[in-house]
């Protein structure tokens, strides 16, 4: 059994609260990150990219799951704003972002191994322009991977 538990109307609005909320936390993340948190996010965008060397199965979806909810979670803490970290979180506990990463393609899994990267880069060099432009990138990416399959699985014919 398989029970769909968001609309289409429902991802659109989910990832634009994302894209107004996420890079500001990611860029203000940039001027208060520490050194440890940085270090970890180093070691999680690794084991992502181990993952994407990998033919895609169910327990390395849900290790890659596991590993990007963490990244996410130590930059939105670092940016020392609770409550947008807690409204962003309550968002991302939703179906729609699991199903994202059943969604991603080699393509799609490399793509966002090497944002995360780039992400970590920015806030290193706590560049929070930077930051900000990536994780918008890396939303809008991950956006267009489930509408694309959305409109595969949901088209007329």
């Amino acid at each position: 059994m398989r029970v769909k538990a968001w609309t289409l109307q429902d991802a659109r609005e989910i990832f634009e609260a994302r894209l107004l909320i996420e890079p500001h936390l990611t860029g203000r993340a940039a001027l208060h990150i520490d050194a440890a948190d940085i270090a970890r996010l180093k070691a999680l965008a690794d084991a992502m990219m181990s993952i994407t060397q990998h033919a895609s199965t169910p327990e390395l979806r849900e290790a890659w799951f596991a590993a990007n909810g963490e990244f996410h979670a130590i930059i939105t803490a670092a940016a020392n704003n609770a409550r947008l970290d807690r409204s962003l979180r309550s968002m991302k506990e939703t179906p729609l972002i699991k199903w994202t990463f059943d969604t991603y393609g080699d393509e799609d899994r490399e793509r966002s191994a090497r944002q995360h990267f780039e992400i970590v880069s920015a806030l290193e060099q706590r560049n929070v322009a930077w930051a900000e432009a990536i994780t918008r990138c890396h939303i809008l990416a991950a956006e267009k991977a489930v509408l694309d399959r959305y409109d595969r699985e949901h088209a007329s014919g």
